[in-house]
């Protein structure tokens, strides 16, 4: 059923009746466009409980340096790919938009790195 005011999903639900919000659903996906970004794998590293990604850097953390990025033991900046070239980036590389930046992350915290 296609359920237009969500307060009324419960009622929905305890009938087991399946629904579908498009307000609700859209509004979560416009979200997850404007702060999300895209995770590629590139390779895992030793036991498989850290992940090598690349990340593209979406305008809203422009600015940004590898040290806000950082999360201790689970997510750390290792390089930044700007205009075809790379290097190795420090707690004080700032990011551009558009940047390729390989990360490395713990398998636990994947679910932080990529976004709602």
């Amino acid at each position: 059923a296609r359920l237009y005011d969500p307060r009324k999903g419960d009622i929905y639900s305890r009938l087991s009746i399946r629904t579908v919000a498009p307000v609700s659903w859209g509004i979560r996906r416009i979200a997850d466009l404007l702060t999300a970004t895209e995770v590629n794998p590139v390779i895992a590293l030793g036991t498989g409980d850290v992940d090598l990604v690349e990340v593209q850097v979406p305008p809203l953390l422009g600015g940004r340096t590898g040290r806000e990025l950082e999360v201790t033991g689970e997510i750390q900046l290792v390089a930044v790919t700007r205009h075809g070239r790379t290097f190795l980036a420090g707690t004080a590389t700032e990011l551009t938009a558009g940047d390729l930046a390989p990360i490395a992350v713990t398998s636990g915290a994947l679910g932080r790195l990529a976004g709602p």
